[in-house]
């Protein structure tokens, strides 16, 4: 079972990754990596030919373009040579001073901001009229932070383009020809952090030699969670190309024959179309008063009691409603998080530092630790079950109704949740975006008894 991990993993200190990629990136970019080598001597046709590509954008001229977590100095002086009006946020402050240095070198104005492509808070609704995102996806654990956040930024009928990694083969090392094949080994697992598979990156350097650098995080995301997510966030389909470079000879074992055999990435167009509903757009933007975090519990938890209402015991206790778990186990495990966030929170209040997730687990380890919680669970009584769902409900939301503004959301209030972050978010994953999770992944389908009704 892998969906959890979309929604749990906004609540891992999104600071750490934050940090660690943003210092790895600074690295990769002074070490003068591949993607952060500014193009001072870009024409006219190549950057038609970069931003025309599959024939979707044709004129961008007085386009209003964010370049999202694309800097390099790069994509944005193709824009701006073909007259755009240029945004680029990105995590690297390296990187964003090789867009500036491009652009001057150019002649170009751009704005640039350094942020985290899972907050666009910083832009108001409908600022752009094309968000172009090169390969960064992956370097985030969960997408629907980032295209929820690129639906709002986006004026209706807006393009989005995006390249992500092809998530089949993403785990393949190309120096592993065998003399046959390249194996494919690994399992695909959806929000996988795959580094642990790709330590370094060993970066070309003008004496020929290479320098190896610690990788960013970088994260499996499966294609239908990747494509699911885009027409979930009121995105429209346009095409998908899979990235490849031809070359009619290429080596066995060498990057260039492996890319023959499997595409690395693909670029996928899309449009966002039509206005964003009152429904749509609460999902999208993240709570800024006590009161929004409030009314967006009650919504989420009234969403979810609304699918599993009138279920049978029976159908609450078959296998399947996610993955291999029932109902009853899926509330036993919201209930786990709950208590986990309230523990948190306590500690804070104490002045203590509680290890998170939980003692004797790192973030890397959500997966036993949430089947430890279901193997705990997993005999216990439908009715116990049900009773702790209620009753961890109702503490916490007496929890939050107990807690100031300043508690929510003031940054690095608490030291559990790092100094760059505010409580928010792990309030967030732990309440109304674990329902709204556990309420779209739910298949009720696997689990329907229509002779059951009444036991």
């Amino acid at each position: 079972m892998q969906g959890y991990k979309d929604i749990e993993r906004v609540f891992k200190d999104m600071d750490e990754i934050n940090t660690t990629n943003r210092q790895r990136w600074n690295a990769l970019a002074d070490a003068n990596v591949e993607w952060s080598q500014p193009r001072l001597e870009h024409t006219l046709e190549e950057a038609r030919r970069q931003i025309g590509r599959h024939g979707i954008l044709t004129d961008v001229a007085g386009k209003r373009v964010l370049c999202l977590a694309s800097g390099g100095g790069q994509d944005s002086v193709s824009f701006g040579l073909l007259g755009a009006d240029v945004t680029v946020l990105d995590l690297s402050d390296v990187q964003l001073a090789r867009d500036q240095q491009a652009a001057a070198h150019h002649g170009l104005q751009i704005s640039t901001c350094q942020g985290d492509m899972r907050d666009l808070s910083s832009f108001p609704d409908a600022a752009f009229d094309i968000v172009w995102q090169v390969y960064s996806l992956n370097f985030v654990p969960a997408v629907e932070p980032v295209f929820r956040g690129v639906g709002r930024v986006l004026k209706p009928g807006g393009i989005y383009f995006v390249q992500f990694a092809n998530p089949f083969v993403q785990a393949v090392d190309n120096e592993a020809w065998d003399g046959h094949a390249y194996p494919l080994i690994n399992p695909y697992l959806d929000g996988e952090d795959i580094t642990r598979y790709f330590p370094g990156w060993d970066v070309p350097q003008p004496d020929g030699t290479k320098l190896t650098l610690p990788s960013p995080h970088e994260f499996r995301h499966t294609l239908g969670t990747v494509l699911n997510t885009l027409l979930g966030c009121g995105f429209t389909f346009l095409g998908l190309w899979e990235w490849m470079l031809p070359d009619p000879t290429p080596q066995p074992g060498s990057w260039p024959h492996f890319i023959q055999v499997a595409p690395p990435w693909f670029d996928s167009f899309w449009r966002r179309d039509g206005t964003i509903n009152p429904g749509e757009k609460r999902l999208m933007e993240h709570p800024t008063t006590k009161e929004q975090v409030i009314d967006r519990i009650h919504a989420e938890r009234k969403n979810l009691d609304e699918k599993i209402d009138g279920l049978s015991p029976v159908e609450m206790t078959t296998p399947g409603a996610l993955g291999h778990w029932s109902v009853k186990d899926l509330l036993a495990h919201l209930v786990d998080w709950e208590r986990r966030f309230a523990g948190w929170y306590e500690a804070g209040l104490r002045c203590e530092l509680p290890h998170l997730p939980e003692e004797g687990f790192d973030w890397e380890q959500l997966p036993a630790l949430n089947q430890q919680g279901y193997e705990r669970h997993k005999d216990r009584p439908l009715q116990d079950v049900l009773a702790n769902y209620l009753a961890s409900h109702q503490q916490i939301l007496a929890l939050v109704d107990c807690m100031t503004e300043e508690e929510i959301f003031e940054v690095g209030r608490y030291a559990w949740t790092g100094e760059n972050s505010s409580m928010a978010p792990y309030l967030a994953a732990n309440t109304y975006s674990h329902y709204r999770w556990a309420a779209e992944e739910l298949r009720l389908d696997r689990i329907r008894q229509p002779h059951a009704r009444g036991q």
